[in-house]
């Protein structure tokens, strides 16, 4: 979503509305003007349905992304997170369907209408001077760094949630919303837990075993590592790094009395200790299943705070927030937190370095964009790149010549489900990238010779990668001059069969097609001319040799526990990145090789791994499962791979 201002700024002098989606949300309530405009997307007045308001989100089609290869941010969710910053500004509810909002407003339901001082009101509330500040709001809220928003958005949800279970788990909902400042704090530096968080006591013990004589002095350095380490396990004085960063966000006008309608409002003198006991509240729930206490949902109705003993030690007094209060404070909190952000130029920020780690994303162009420059000139493969040069073979090698994409895009079929989206920095900025190469064309004669070349001076660790992509692109090379040599004999075979069956020449004509065809495989480069060069060097049998053998259809050498052992080292431990048809491509030829040495434990062990793994393919597992309830059957790797046997 931050990267939406970007676009549309960058688009101005188009139509934008050919290339928006349109989302409507529901609320039961009525705002004082028909339509709302922001750059980042637009509300438009809609009609009442079910006594609910309904309002329409228009946004754009595409959802740029941080750079190609990069996982697109769908229109939904955009949609989603709209919705949860309005929820929170506007402090009204906005449903997905009126249905969702009669079940939240239904006064059957009233729980939540007697505890939240403003939502799920029956009435109609005009907020003019909300609906004039909210432009200037999203604008701010959008262009707030990227992990910042991040967290932001995982509080929101918990926020949400919150709103959901208030009725049918109160519990639920306070832990909910404690939840949610926790997402902010944890993320926020200021608060993050340091050595000076641990209690003395326990400071001197650690730093006492560690100048201990039985042991030999320690680089300064490594003792600092264990104390960072012994913290993030530890995590020491959460409570007080909660209670200091709520405080800290607190705005000075949470304690106007205009800003609450209760009987019982906050106080600045025990904010503190309700925090405080707020949070254990929620521990006590995560970690022993503890009810909320029913007086703090009772008094919700007209108070936010309550003064009452102490829930451990049943003689101490203390004071309480209830739902109704907890609610306030947390929305306060999250919108000062909000305000306190700076905001960034979404231009040129660099948004990949502000991706936050815990988030998988693709970092990495598509493979044909690595192998081929823009201009369609070949890159160098240096050697130590051998690795990366492999995967991206393997994976262009699947997405046009098994899966063959590009044939796939009939007129029935949306280019937008192939599209990536908008590269917006790089060699492709501004381009469309695709999922595969829209126009498949590679000289693998020239990989393969690079890559040759560089087998005998380098190191082992790339040597068994080049000899797998030498021997794969001669295979590919000759998938290619296949293919053509077959486009040339389908004319021949087409123009013989257009002349009348009297004709002398429509013989000719076929019978030359086959010729042809026989003959021009026949001078297609050789499997062992590649072997028998000295620059090859001696055969290095591994995984990565033992995919290119599966994929030309040549593993007589290998033997079933060899080929077995490989294969679940690479389950266990993937050093590289091999796709799924090759992967049950593989399965499926450990269990060929079970089968001619009459191992039928482990070639059903191999076929059921198969099986399980092809859930993609039903033809697949059909073929499979008919395999398995017969001795003999085989299912050979080609079945997955569709290759043509030459």
């Amino acid at each position: 979503m931050l990267q939406k201002i970007y676009w549309l700024k960058h688009i101005q002098s188009e139509n934008i509305q050919d290339t928006q989606e349109f989302r409507t949300i529901f609320c039961n309530h009525e705002f004082p003007h028909l339509t709302f405009l922001s750059p980042a997307f637009l509300i438009v007045g809609g009609g009442i349905i079910s006594n609910t308001y309904a309002w329409t989100l228009a946004i754009n089609n595409y959802s740029i992304f941080v750079g190609a290869g990069s996982s697109p941010t769908p229109v939904d969710a955009i949609c989603k997170q709209i919705r949860l910053l309005l929820i929170l500004r506007m402090n009204l509810f906005f449903a997905e369907s009126p249905e969702e909002v009669d079940q939240h407003c239904n006064k059957k339901h009233s729980a939540g209408k007697r505890i939240l001082p403003d939502m799920f009101r029956d009435t109609s509330n005009l907020r003019h001077e909300e609906i004039e500040a909210l432009n200037s709001w999203l604008q701010k809220t959008l262009s707030i760094p990227r992990k910042q928003y991040l967290t932001i958005c995982q509080a929101l949800t918990a926020y949400e949630r919150a709103l959901h279970v208030l009725s049918s788990d109160p519990t639920l909902s306070y832990s909910l919303l404690v939840f949610a400042l926790e997402a902010l704090a944890n993320g926020h530096p200021a608060y993050q837990a340091t050595w000076d968080n641990v209690s003395n006591a326990s400071r001197d013990k650690i730093d006492n075993l560690l100048q201990d004589e039985r042991i030999s002095p320690l680089d300064e350095t490594w003792t600092d590592d264990l104390r960072r380490v012994l913290v993030d396990i530890v995590q020491p004085k959460a409570t007080k790094r909660f209670t200091d960063f709520a405080l800290d966000h607190i705005p000075p006008d949470l304690y106007k009395a205009s800003n609450s309608n209760s009987k019982s409002q906050l106080r600045r003198s025990r904010i503190r200790k309700n925090i405080e006991n707020a949070y254990d509240l929620r521990s006590s729930f995560s970690h022993a299943l503890e009810l909320l206490p029913q007086f703090l949902i009772d008094e919700s109705e007209r108070a936010e705070e309550v003064e009452s003993i102490d829930i451990k030690d049943k003689k101490v007094k203390t004071s309480y927030l209830t739902l109704r209060g907890l609610f306030r404070v947390v929305r306060s909190i999250i919108l000062e937190f909000i305000e306190k952000q700076e905001t960034i130029d979404l231009r040129f920020h660099p948004w990949i370095e502000e991706s936050d780690d815990s988030i998988i994303r693709l970092n990495r162009n598509p493979a044909y964009l690595r192998v081929e420059r823009p201009d369609d000139k070949l890159h160098i493969i240096p050697s130590e790149n051998a690795q990366n040069w492999f995967e991206d073979i393997l994976v262009i090698y699947q997405d046009n010549y098994i899966e063959r994409l590009h044939e796939q895009r009939s007129k029935n079929q949306a280019d937008l489900d192939l599209i990536m989206g908008i590269a917006t920095s790089g060699s492709m900025a501004g381009r469309a990238v695709f999922r595969f190469d829209p126009n498949p064309s590679y000289d693998w004669k020239a990989l393969k010779e690079q890559a040759l070349g560089l087998i005998s001076s380098s190191k082992k660790s790339d040597k068994k990668y080049l000899q797998a992509i030498t021997l794969l692109c001669t295979h590919l090379e000759m998938i290619n001059s296949y293919e053509e040599v077959w486009s040339v004999c389908v004319t021949f075979v087409e123009l013989g069969h257009l002349i009348k069956t009297s004709n002398p020449y429509q013989h000719f004509f076929i019978t030359y097609a086959y010729y042809f065809l026989s003959n021009k495989c026949e001078t297609l480069p050789v499997w062992d001319t590649i072997l028998k060069k000295s620059t090859f060097g001696d055969r290095i049998q591994e995984l990565q040799r033992f995919i290119v053998d599966v994929i030309h259809d040549k593993t007589q050498d290998w033997k079933g526990k060899q080929a077995e052992a490989l294969v679940l080292q690479h389950f266990k431990t993937t050093k590289f990145f091999i796709p799924i048809r090759i992967e049950i491509a593989c399965m499926l030829e450990i269990a060929r090789l079970f089968q001619n040495e009459g191992a039928d434990e482990e070639r059903k062990k191999w076929l059921n791994d198969a099986y399980e793994d092809a859930s993609l393919y039903p033809s697949l597992q059909t073929s499979i499962q008919s395999a398995l309830e017969s001795d003999n059957l085989e299912v050979s790797p080609q079945e997955i791979l569709f290759i043509p046997n030459m």
